[in-house]
């Protein structure tokens, strides 16, 4: 499940709230490279420019990229297979047995 969070302090807020049924969970966080200081407390000197969407693929890529827009390097890459795991495992969830 993917979910919009806000970091504050320290802390994620979700938005909108998500009741979780377990006091810990391992999560997977996408921060903006533009996001991350250095030791230093200056700006990372990584790339801040997320890839655009023409470049990144081609075909349906694309075109799903140009409908993500900003939000289109945020996915970590997942082979088909995963894709459908996911997307049983969310119908399940939806509609259970």
């Amino acid at each position: 499940m993917q979910v919009h969070a806000i970091y504050d302090n320290g802390r994620l807020i979700f938005d909108p709230p998500v009741r979780l049924k377990y006091a810990s969970l391992e999560v997977e966080v996408i921060i903006p490279e533009s996001a991350i200081a250095t030791d230093d407390g200056q700006e990372s000197a990584v790339s801040k420019t997320p890839p655009s969407p023409a470049s990144s693929g081609s075909g349906i890529r694309q075109q799903f990229d140009a409908i993500l827009g900003r939000f289109a390097g945020c996915r970590p890459a997942k082979s088909p297979d995963q894709d459908k795991a996911m997307w049983q495992e969310h119908l399940m969830e939806k509609y259970g047995r």
